[in-house]
């Protein structure tokens, strides 16, 4: 190498190198999660009495995983959430669609099968009662697996039979 010099780089500037190159190369801190709908259907009665007074549906979905981890899962009572939780009020029976959300990509990596799950509660609006009025079908399962389908929950009045 005639005419040329090399240098030597000391740790420090290979550090500081190297952490330059490191946001080209980390995980992302999110990954995009599947949009799901869920279809909601009333009892003959339930949908009466929503009818009369005007009440709405509420259709409440949890995203969440369940930890690896022990001592996560005794924290967070098995649930590690991914997502924020999100409802959507319905003026009845029909669907409520739910967009594509980001998952925190480092919780994911901390529960079982890197897999998210979704948990749907439907439950009425609250407008004509203060107390919730329908005795709805519980769903969690999946993410991937509410994606593939509409997620049929079947609602009808509390004490109804």
């Amino acid at each position: 190498m005639k005419g040329k010099t090399m240098q030597r780089i000391g740790p420090a500037a290979l550090a500081v190198a190297a952490g330059a190159l490191a946001p080209a190369f980390a995980a992302p801190a999110s990954v995009n999660g599947p949009a799901f709908e869920v279809d909601v259907a009333l009892s003959p009665a339930a949908a009466a009495r929503l009818a009369n007074p005007r009440e709405t549906i509420i259709v409440d979905a949890e995203i969440y995983g369940v930890p690896t981890s022990q001592k996560l899962f005794a924290e967070t009572e098995g649930k590690l959430d991914l997502a924020p939780e999100r409802k959507i009020e319905i003026p009845g029976a029909g669907a409520a669609g739910f967009v594509a959300t980001k998952l925190d990509a480092g919780k994911l990596a901390e529960v079982q099968g890197h897999a998210a799950r979704v948990a749907i509660e439907v439950f009425s609006g609250r407008r004509s009662s203060p107390n919730n009025l329908l005795d709805c079908d519980f769903y969690d399962d999946l993410l991937s697996a509410a994606a593939q389908q509409p997620v049929a929950v079947q609602c009808k009045l509390i004490g109804e039979q």
